[in-house]
């Protein structure tokens, strides 16, 4: 009777550690189960960062595209810069008070065929105004 007391607990715990071992598979399944869920959303996630930070690059390439490309036309366009006393005369009512010259009092000036002579036509009236009166 003393064996079969000892065969009924070694197959008692046989039974648990069987219980165990399933278990333990069964929570191994679920774990690789969830790793692959995150691994997936980690992928995910990655791509959508990649599409995100293209289309930035994408835009920034055609800005200094379009920079480079205006670049060019200016190298090829000279520009004049007038002094605002050389500027041509603002319409009636608008008065300004300036202290002095800044960057920003100065206007771009394309010397294209067109703009020359607009150019000329101003420098001559400015001539005019400086002259000294004569009496």
């Amino acid at each position: 009777m003393v064996e079969s007391a000892v065969l009924t607990e070694l197959s008692i715990k046989r039974r648990k550690l069987e219980k165990e071992v399933a278990c333990l598979c069964q929570k191994e399944a679920l774990l690789k189960c969830e790793l692959k869920k995150l691994e997936e959303k980690i992928i995910t996630q990655l791509q959508e960062s990649i599409k995100t930070i293209k289309l930035t690059l994408s835009d920034l390439e055609s800005q200094k595209n379009g920079l480079e490309n205006k670049l060019g036309e200016m190298q090829c366009d000279p520009v004049v810069l007038l002094k605002p006393e050389e500027q041509p005369a603002k319409s009636e009512g608008s008065e300004s008070v300036q202290q002095g010259t800044t960057e920003e009092d100065y206007v771009k000036v394309s010397l294209v065929e067109g703009n020359r002579q607009q150019i000329e036509e101003t420098e001559q009236r400015t001539n005019k105004h400086k002259r000294a009166p004569f009496f």
